[in-house]
């Protein structure tokens, strides 16, 4: 069941280590900070017409994966749901990875908070944090 997460959930963009440095900040430094909380979820893709989280690398796809926030039972609260993120690939050519893993497509998985997110040959690297974690 998808759902709005009340978590302030947020996507760091990174560089990849041993990529090369451009105008807009060098290895290591913070590119962009998108705040990925205020929607069930989020089309990342190529088309900027239609994506959420817009790319341009040309090795990813024009809808290249979905995060999507589901309410799920609450382990630790028997009979509560939790919201949490999770990532699905939409059939890229180059693929979607988390942690370096790359991902089967049109399967959530769940992720959590520090994960690192990777698609097709980008440089970019997006790390998924709450609000408060430093």
């Amino acid at each position: 069941e998808a759902r709005v997460p009340l978590t302030r959930w947020r996507f760091y963009v990174f560089r990849k280590q041993n990529s090369v440095p451009s105008q807009k900040g060098g290895e290591g430094d913070v590119l962009e900070v998108m705040h990925v909380s205020k929607q069930s979820a989020y089309l990342i893709g190529r088309d900027r017409n239609i994506a959420d989280i817009p790319v341009d690398h040309l090795s990813l796809s024009k809808q290249h994966a979905v995060l999507q926030y589901r309410a799920t039972p609450d382990s630790d609260n028997p009979g509560k749901l939790k919201c949490r993120p999770y990532l699905m690939d939409l059939g890229s050519t180059n693929g979607t990875f988390i942690n370096g893993i790359r991902l089967e497509e049109a399967r959530y998985y769940e992720l959590k908070k520090r994960d690192v997110i990777t698609l097709g040959h980008s440089s970019r690297e997006y790390v998924l944090l709450t609000e408060n974690t430093t």
